[in-house]
């Protein structure tokens, strides 16, 4: 199968098959279902995450699995380029909103993205939602890590998910040191309520 089918079409868990959820419901649906609740805005990351990056126009970051770009105005924070990764179907539903620019850049295509000098990788509770059985975060994995500009991945997950572990092991294998992990802090995570998260950040 090739990488971007492969991507495109992962086996997902029960809550998250994006290819049905934009096909059948409304944006304000959709934005339910991302969040897990009807609050719309952005997810905080723990403040020593990329702390020393703050403004740095040379990082270009990838918003995986971008979503409705709930998150590209925090990722400019840090960077001088935001780019957004999703399905196809996701992408349609992003870009046919009347709302100023959140990304320099959308594309189902994960490698014309990570070609573009990417230096970070974001991502949260994305991952958690696709089978590890499918290959298809392995295959992400392999790709983003496979880039040479890529310095640094951030994964957030659903404490109770149990292949979180796999993934961190896959990334440890590869030669990633896992430079910070803790517990989302309730106030900065916008999904469900009293659902522990955990974060993970990656260096080379």
């Amino acid at each position: 199968m090739e990488n971007k089918q492969l991507l495109q079409k992962p086996d997902y868990d029960a809550y998250a098959n994006w290819h049905s959820v934009t096909a059948s419901k409304s944006v304000e649906q959709v934005k339910k279902v991302i969040t897990g609740c009807p609050v719309w805005k952005e997810t905080a990351m723990p403040k020593t995450v990329w702390a020393s990056e703050l403004g740095n126009a040379q990082n270009v970051v990838l918003d995986f699995g971008c979503g409705l770009g709930r998150n590209a105005s925090m990722l400019r924070r840090y960077c001088g380029r935001v780019l957004g990764y999703d399905l196809d179907s996701m992408l349609s539903m992003l870009n046919s909103q009347p709302a100023p620019l959140l990304y320099d850049a959308t594309s189902s295509n994960l490698q014309e993205l990570l070609q573009q000098q990417v230096t970070h990788v974001y991502e949260a509770v994305v991952w958690q939602h696709i089978k590890w059985s499918s290959g298809a975060t392995q295959l992400a994995l392999d790709l983003i890590t496979n880039q040479p500009s890529v310095r640094s991945i951030y994964s957030c997950w659903n404490a109770a998910v149990v292949h979180q572990s796999a993934m961190v092991a896959y990334l440890l294998a590869k030669g990633w040191r896992l430079e910070q992990s803790g517990e989302v802090a309730q106030d900065q995570l916008v999904t469900l309520a009293n659902v522990p998260h955990r974060w993970y950040l990656f260096a080379r």
